[in-house]
């Protein structure tokens, strides 16, 4: 189903928001976060989703700051640490973390995958503390195990376009109401909802994120609409390579 996208974006992100949680918000339900997610082409849209639904969220707002710091002195880069908190190279947790008992994060880092805690794992935050989170595991076949996650150094990718490499100490997560289309691979989902406001960007990529949900009503599509004349207001571009198809014939 395609929903209606207004000229105020907030508010057709909200309704996306509200047709894909479905009072979610008053009665916190863990299946809820399990089998629904909003996916996304780019993280700054994934950002913003999880913005407003972490805004909205039921609790009290617990904030973690981090700590960064260049990995070594470069005489051509003189950064500031209020330059390094503005960054957000992808793979990296964010300089300022909120969060609320009950919301669901997933983890950026392989910690210990046997058990439970690799690159991808969903979790529902349960106790904060200073420097430790109380966790459960939501996904996979460690569902239910409690875990207490720290702090951690994190260096940023070093493919990333920045000219220099910085360590990030925070912890490993991210908010998971939203994620982008590529970190939804794999997974199967009860209900989706697609946040489209530009049109996907590399191959097999629109078919990864129309094919999460286990039925096509499952799947709630928002779309930008284009400024072209030719494409109707509830469709969007899919990127194919044909060379490549053909020698998957051949």
């Amino acid at each position: 189903m395609t929903i209606q996208y207004s000229q105020n974006e907030e508010l057709s992100i909200k309704n996306l928001i509200s047709e894909v949680y479905i009072n979610s918000h008053e009665n916190i339900v863990l299946q809820n976060f399990v089998d629904t997610a909003i996916l996304a082409t780019k993280n700054e849209y994934v950002d913003k989703i999880n913005d407003i639904i972490i805004d909205e969220f039921p609790g009290e707002v617990k904030e973690y700051y981090s700590f960064d710091s260049l990995i070594t002195s470069h005489e051509n880069v003189l950064c500031n640490t209020d330059f390094l908190n503005d960054l957000s190279p992808v793979g990296l947790p964010p300089h300022k973390l909120i969060l609320k008992q009950n919301c669901p994060v997933m983890l950026l880092r392989n910690l210990d995958p046997s058990s439970g805690l690799s690159n991808g794992s969903r979790l529902i935050c349960k106790r904060f503390y200073n420097n430790l989170i109380d966790a459960q595991i939501i996904t996979e076949n460690h569902k239910g195990t409690h875990i207490l996650l720290p702090r951690i150094p994190l260096q940023s990718p070093e493919e990333s376009k920045l000219p220099f490499q910085f360590i990030r100490k925070q912890f490993p997560i991210r908010l998971c109401f939203a994620m982008t289309i590529n970190k939804s691979q794999g997974q199967t989902l009860k209900k989706v909802g697609i946040y489209l406001p530009e049109p996907v960007f590399a191959h097999g990529q629109l078919y990864v994120a129309l094919s999460r949900a286990t039925s096509a009503n499952a799947t709630k599509i928002l779309i930008k609409p284009a400024n072209q004349e030719n494409i109707p207001r509830n469709a969007t571009r899919n990127i194919v390579h044909k060379k490549f198809l053909l020698r998957c014939n051949t």
